[in-house]
């Protein structure tokens, strides 16, 4: 049964919570939010471009890393 990235996340994260004072908010879609030194939030995020999926297997390069900038 195929599972989407929502469907995912909401299977096996939405429940993981930190106990950690210096995360504001944990793992999710994209983002978590840790709270560093001198008040400030740090944002972290990581994604996925996937072959067919999100870009033509023959794009070129060029163009893939500017997409990759500009969607993230």
């Amino acid at each position: 049964m195929a599972c989407g990235e929502f469907s995912l996340i909401a299977r096996y994260f939405d429940r993981v919570r930190s106990s950690r004072l210096d995360v504001e908010t944990g793992i999710g879609d994209d983002c978590a939010l840790l709270n560093i030194p001198e008040k400030q939030t740090l944002a972290i995020s990581t994604d996925t471009l996937v072959a067919g999926i999100h870009f033509l297997p023959d794009i070129d390069p060029a163009d893939l890393a500017y997409k990759a900038l500009a969607v993230n």
